[in-house]
């Protein structure tokens, strides 16, 4: 009976993580609805304003927010290639800019 209740909570935590996630690219994110989950793989080569910041990769770039508490204070640098989960946000003129949850160093 413990199996069924494991394979829920690895479940469970892969959701919350974006472990196992398909990664998506910054023209896909940009077509994609309101509040939808996503994961990009790319660079923060950036600072716009206080924790907005533009977001690129091989497809593209957007805008994104990204608090102190998800970079865990450190400066990002452009050359740095990071995964990111996040969800998309659009504003009132359908522009979209992600609000990133987790930010991880891949190089």
């Amino acid at each position: 009976m413990a199996l069924p209740m494991t394979l829920f909570a690895e479940e469970l935590e892969s959701e919350m993580t974006g472990e196992g996630e398909d990664i998506s690219t910054v023209v896909e994110a940009k077509d994609m609805l309101d509040e939808s989950k996503v994961t990009l793989e790319g660079y923060v080569v950036e600072k716009v304003e206080k924790n907005i910041y533009v977001f690129r990769d091989d497809t593209g770039q957007v805008d994104a927010t990204i608090d102190f508490h998800v970079r865990y204070g450190r400066k990002l640098e452009p050359d740095e290639r990071v995964r990111i989960d996040a969800e998309i946000a659009r504003d009132e003129a359908d522009q979209v800019i992600i609000d990133v949850k987790k930010l991880k160093k891949l190089d």
